[in-house]
């Protein structure tokens, strides 16, 4: 029993660095595309990474001293008191800054520290859909165009919001409990997804273009380095990188997704149970991010396989999967525009 505790312990810690690091959700690679070319993507690694960690320590050693100091003062256990939602946000942690000296100067800066929170996470996940749409259809690049974007993007979703708010209240005998409707669903969905969304982070990018290629893509971007220290980390790239990318982060990850679903139990909201018809409907929305790769994909089959072509098969489908004119035509142009920008990389960078 104390192992399994101990790995359940474990568990959540792995999947919560995915969520503190919001891997998965676009957030990285969508503001990482803003980057120069010769951006030193090796240190910001290493800073976003040694931030996370000392943070997330910052943020145990407040949270579990006051959960510790609301248990004593309740004669309660910790467990009934850390319980997760708005609750433990929004009522735990204002009563015991009331215990504080200058208690409303840390309520303030606490309150105000939440709402930047807020807004710093929906500045990334707006910017995620305007830059999906903004690649996908350039005109959205134009700075009038892109505001009106954002606006309707940032409308949308608020209006989405008021459905977690308001709607429909179940309480139960006593009155003393009163649970919203859509955020039972949002647990639900939240509660399916996670198992999910983590694991499903695996290094697709390193394998699907080769993992030499895409040694050579960092060694193309970065240059040499010119200080001892980032020698010393085998800058740009070594074998350890590349043994992490092709064997030890999938593995970790399939024992991750493997201990997530040996530990599924049916999704809860407080005292209620969901029925089966509504983890069903949990678990379409945890794969309805995969629906449209696999739509598209089954399509392209179709297509290939019904056309008329005197082609084989087999040649057809190698020509879906070979790179586009368009693509082959960018690829140009960018090695071309940043070639004599790139010789100069190794004296100009400085790591």
């Amino acid at each position: 029993l104390e192992m399994n505790s101990i790995l359940k312990v474990w568990g959540d810690a792995a999947v919560q660095v995915f969520f503190s690091m919001s891997v998965g959700a676009g957030g990285l690679t969508t503001l990482s595309s803003y980057n120069e070319l010769d951006n030193n993507i090796f240190r910001d690694t290493f800073v976003i990474t040694l931030g996370n960690i000392f943070t997330s320590l910052l943020s145990g050693f407040v949270v579990f001293s006051i959960l510790g100091f609301m248990a004593g003062e309740f004669r309660q256990s910790v467990e009934s008191i850390a319980t997760a939602g708005p609750g433990l946000l929004f009522v735990t942690y204002p009563y015991a800054l009331t215990h504080l000296p200058l208690s409303p100067v840390w309520s303030a800066l606490f309150f105000f520290t939440v709402i930047l929170m807020g807004i710093d996470s929906q500045i990334v996940l707006v910017e995620v859909v305007i830059t999906a749409f903004k690649d996908q259809y350039p005109k959205l690049r134009e700075p009038k165009i892109r505001v009106c974007a954002v606006a309707c993007t940032c409308a949308i979703s608020y209006l989405i919001g008021l459905l977690m708010c308001t709607g429909n209240k179940n309480r139960n005998q006593n009155n003393k409990l009163s649970i919203n409707g859509w955020c039972v669903y949002f647990e639900l969905a939240r509660h399916v997804c996670r198992r999910l969304a983590a694991p499903s982070a695996v290094s697709f990018g390193s394998h699907n273009c080769g993992l030499e290629k895409y040694a050579n893509l960092y060694r193309y971007m970065l240059g040499e380095p010119t200080r001892k220290f980032w020698k010393f980390l085998g800058f740009p790239i070594n074998k350890f990188y590349t043994l992490c990318w092709a064997y030890l982060t999938p593995l970790c990850l399939v024992v991750v997704l493997v201990f997530n679903f040996s530990e599924y139990t049916i999704t809860s909201y407080g005292n209620y149970i969901y029925p089966l018809w509504a983890e069903v409907i949990g678990w379409l929305i945890a794969f309805g991010s995969c629906l449209p790769a696999v739509i598209v994909a089954l399509y392209k089959v179709i297509v290939i396989v019904t056309t008329g072509s005197k082609e084989t098969i087999k040649l057809r489908l190698r020509n879906q999967l070979t790179s586009t004119e368009r693509w082959d035509q960018n690829r140009k142009i960018l090695e071309t525009s940043n070639a004599e920008e790139l010789q100069t990389v190794d004296t100009k960078m400085k790591f």
